[in-house]
């Protein structure tokens, strides 16, 4: 890994470490996670310091922990940032706490995060790549598109419009309360 070269071995390898990081990212976050929220909660209740910020603190250690795991599993560390926002979804938190999280996370995300993710990713590409692996990336964007109209056209609660033209591609919903 780590050569650039795409060969059978090394998308095996990015394979396997994926599915290793999953597997691993979803004991912890089935089974560890709620443990973890359930004892921090009571401590936060005991000591009086159950508020917006604290459990916004806690999720953010969290996703930085998960990061980590990504890092080591050889992924990028916003895969295990993502698997996080999944157990955070799913967690059984008061919800006007679940909203203040959200709106401070996606703020930051789409505010600071991602455009600085975008900059290092494009320090890591070269316009080599589209000539020498040509094959490669029209197989990739040919999966893309259609994965995401065929994902796409289930969603529920969606307009003819926003599904055309993919307002909605990662088929957000409002969160269960």
């Amino acid at each position: 890994m780590g050569s650039g070269e795409v060969t059978p071995w090394s998308i095996g390898t990015v394979m396997l470490c994926a599915l290793a990081f999953f597997a691993v990212a979803l004991v912890i976050g089935d089974r560890v996670l709620p443990v973890v929220w359930e004892r921090l909660e009571g401590l936060m209740r005991r000591y009086g310091f159950i508020d917006k910020t604290s459990a916004f603190s806690v999720a953010l250690i969290v996703a930085l922990i998960f990061a980590y795991l990504a890092a080591l599993a050889d992924l990028h560390m916003i895969i295990g940032g993502f698997v996080v926002g999944m157990f955070l979804r799913q967690a059984r938190l008061d919800k006007e706490i679940y909203e203040h999280m959200h709106t401070v996370m996606y703020d930051l995300a789409m505010g600071v995060f991602a455009p600085i993710f975008f900059v290092t990713v494009g320090f890591e590409l070269t316009l080599g790549v589209f000539t020498k692996e040509l094959g490669l990336l029209l197989l990739v964007l040919v999966l893309a598109f259609f994965g995401k109209i065929v994902l796409g056209v289930r969603a529920p609660d969606e307009t003819d419009e926003q599904r055309g033209t993919g307002h909605r591609p990662r088929n957000e919903r409002p969160r269960d309360g």
